[in-house]
């Protein structure tokens, strides 16, 4: 992609990675990353696999969408997954 096209697509883009938007980010996944730990606490055994899958997928939502702790992010968390799980066969 070049010239005008480039440009347009840079401008739409350029928001999201502004300083203050990356360190809410980071905030973000600090944070859900301290639930998931919590969830653990009491477990004497985790599937390592499918709980850094369901972290990265509750981070994307978070992120792409600004969805957190409400009914939506549950429609769409499950939403992203079975997309992921389809792109992947």
């Amino acid at each position: 992609m070049e010239g005008n096209k480039h440009k347009l697509h840079r401008r739409l883009m350029q928001p999201a990675f502004h300083k203050q938007r990356v360190i809410k980010y980071s905030n973000d996944m600090i944070t859900l990353t301290q639930q998931m730990l919590k969830r653990w606490h009491n477990r004497s055994e985790i599937d390592l696999n499918i709980e850094m899958k369901s972290l990265t997928q509750r981070i994307a939502v978070k992120t792409l969408f600004g969805l957190y702790n409400d009914g939506n992010t549950y429609t769409t968390y499950n939403s992203y997954d079975a997309l992921s799980n389809y792109s992947a066969h």
